[in-house]
């Protein structure tokens, strides 16, 4: 299972048309039943890539910890 924040490593080109390829990270920001989470990849300057759900086999989680500005 992978965490609400926590940051994933892309493993397929099934989003390819978003801008997203394998190897890409991002923030898994939503986690939905059944394995499916929301993932959002940005660039280095905060500007959303793309925002798409992807199964959990479609990605990595790279860690556990949460974006510092996310932390409380």
């Amino acid at each position: 299972m992978i965490e609400q924040y926590a940051k994933v490593r892309i493993l397929t080109n099934r989003f390819h048309a978003d801008g997203v390829r394998a190897g890409d990270t991002g923030y898994a920001i939503e986690c939905y039943p059944k394995g499916r989470y929301e993932v959002e990849i940005s660039k280095s300057d905060g500007v959303t890539i793309a925002q798409f759900v992807a199964e959990e086999a479609e990605l990595q989680q790279n860690d556990h910890r949460t974006p510092k500005k996310d932390r409380k």
